[in-house]
């Protein structure tokens, strides 16, 4: 800090703001501010219109408001009051672009205190969407987090506290070390906390905290330290349109939280792809997500036009807005877009020509390159089903109208390769596998929307009674034994089941994913059928793209709600 007695000034402005009267009635055009032995000349009606602080202090109620002069008593470098200045004079936005880069982190940091203690919340935001598009990088955020403690500016805070948990193993090491009790235990006691695959997360973690207490002589409990992985929640998009494919449209974001569906914002989009001076139309556009969040690539405005989405956008469910995230390599829509780990991973799809693709492009969103992946043994036209496990992305076709077993390509990120797995598919009676606990602790197939009826809406949950748990485990075990050659006793050893063909909820097959990636297709015998759970939507008319033709699936996404989650809750399921 450059100065004291912000929250002084700022609380003590606002009083003012409330008593004074309509400052039209101010006749001058300009006012000069000293700063030590300088004059800055500025434009008393945008200065009164942008600040508060001096709306206050120019009113009517303030007794030195006819003076043509005012003091400015901080300690303010000269070059970051001029900024203000200039700021306040001109169009923000050309200030901010001619003035500003990547090395300019000081100069603008000096600038947001500026903001605050002058009570700018237009220059407040601004700078706020900067430093978030440029500056929350793992050398400069820590800082960045204090100074925004120091402002009080919450959500600079929490989007600084995000990175450092997303992030965390690149963070400097001094600086973790010269956290006080309080921000080192935000940080390593958070459930959020990621460590990175190359280090051991049961071993580096002990190590950090054991030399934080050495250096800060003081001990902190050791219990936090363990970690279950992010809160994350099954969430699903939709429009009260049944076109959603219309640039237009409002969209809804839900996601589910044990037995609640929950509306977590509501968005447009991008204002470049709304004003695309096109049909209004965007189709094949894709919407994934990754933290706090969403990722929209590809599309084309109108099947044919050839004019395609080429950018990659980033929505942050933390400030509410959309960023220009980068350019993608090749033109596509319908193609499938995944993470893994910090990994977006862009496969298959239709380009230009309607020509159907068999390239993979993947971005790594912290370094901000591309590289391109190993190409598909599969082509397609629409996105078949897919998931991530193991850091594996896993495309599933169901091959039931061709009379043939189900097909499943595995890319493995760290081998750059594709590999195709056989599926075992057999009839089996599994009167009782409903009532397992084992179904709920994979990060798919928890919930699902039933369209079927568009009048009347439903989510449908699988139930999970606890009765008989030993008995129903038991024969749960065996199934996947004799369908995957497992007969591993570990309460873990399934990564998910995943229930099939969404259209009929009462005639579901189940993919099941073992440890060793081994896969199973359970064909439900006649007359039986998973026990679901209805749940009618409260506002049908939100989810009413969900009923067209076009594919909207459930992905996971973290609540900001959870942000500060600390590391003693226990969780079912993991990122």
């Amino acid at each position: 800090m450059i100065f004291g007695c912000i929250f002084y000034c700022v609380d003590n402005a606002r009083y003012l703001l409330l008593t004074m009267i309509d400052q039209d009635s101010q006749t001058e055009d300009t006012v000069t501010l000293l700063l030590q032995k300088e004059r800055f000349k500025i434009d008393k009606k945008k200065l009164i219109h942008k600040s508060q602080y001096f709306a206050a202090l120019l009113s009517t109620t303030y007794t030195d408001h006819r003076l043509s002069e005012h003091i400015i008593n901080y300690e303010i470098p000269s070059i970051s009051f001029q900024d203000f200045i200039n700021w306040i004079n001109n169009d923000e936005h050309d200030v901010m672009r001619k003035i500003f880069n990547k090395h300019n982190l000081g100069r603008l940091l000096i600038l947001l205190e500026l903001s605050v203690l002058f009570v700018v919340d237009d220059l407040i935001e601004n700078i706020t969407l900067r430093l978030e598009k440029y500056y929350l990088l793992p050398i400069d955020v820590i800082d960045i987090w204090l100074l925004a403690q120091e402002l009080g500016l919450s959500i600079l805070q929490d989007l600084c506290l995000a990175v450092c948990l997303d992030r965390f193993t690149e963070l400097p090491l001094n600086l973790i070390y010269k956290l006080s009790r309080q921000n080192f235990l935000k940080l390593v006691g958070n459930i959020n906390l990621r460590v990175a695959k190359i280090y051991n997360a049961e071993s580096y973690l002990p190590q950090i905290a054991q030399e934080w207490m050495k250096i800060n002589k003081d001990t902190i409990p050791l219990d936090i330290l363990k970690k279950t992985g992010p809160i994350v929640y099954p969430s699903i998009i939709s429009c009260d349109n049944s076109d959603s494919s219309d640039v237009n449209n409002e969209f809804y974001l839900h996601c589910w939280n044990d037995d609640k569906l929950i509306e977590l914002a509501t968005f447009k989009y991008p204002k470049d792809i709304i004003n695309n001076n096109t049909n209004s139309r965007i189709i094949g556009m894709q919407i994934t997500a990754r933290g706090h969040n969403l990722y929209l690539s590809g599309g084309e405005f109108g099947i044919g036009s050839g004019r395609f989405n080429m950018n990659i956008w980033r929505y942050s469910l933390i400030s509410k807005k959309w960023f220009f995230e980068t350019s993608m390599p090749h033109a596509r829509r319908h193609m499938v877009a995944a993470f893994v780990r910090n990994t977006l991973l862009l496969a298959g799809g239709v380009g230009h020509y309607r020509r159907k693709l068999g390239s993979l492009d993947i971005y790594n969103v912290h370094k901000g390159i591309w590289i391109k992946g190993s190409t598909m043994p599969v082509e397609f036209v629409t996105p078949p089903d897919y998931f991530v496990v193991e850091n594996k992305l896993i495309l599933y076709f169901n091959q039931s109208k061709l009379r043939s077993l189900p097909l499943m390509y595995v890319y493995n990120i760290e081998w750059n390769s594709w590999y195709i797995v056989s599926i075992k598919c057999q009839q089996q009676h599994v009167r009782e596998l409903h009532v397992t606990t084992p179904i709920m602790k994979f990060n798919a197939a928890s919930c699902y929307i039933d369209v079927n009826k568009p009048d009347r809406i439903n989510l449908k949950t699988i139930v999970v009674i606890c009765n008989n748990l030993e008995h129903n485990r038991k024969q749960f075990d065996e199934v996947t034994a004799d369908l995957c050659g497992t007969n591993d006793d570990n309460e873990y050893n399934m990564y998910f089941c995943f229930t099939l063909l969404q259209n009929d909820l009462y005639q579901n097959n189940m993919l099941i994913c073992t440890k060793d990636l081994r896969f199973a297709l359970i064909c439900l015998a006649e007359r039986e059928h998973l026990q679901w759970h209805s749940i009618p939507i409260q506002n049908p008319n939100k989810f009413r793209s969900l009923t067209s033709e076009s594919r909207s699936d459930f992905f996971h996404l973290m609540d900001p709600a959870n942000l500060h989650v600390k590391s003693a809750v226990k969780l079912d399921y993991t990122t």
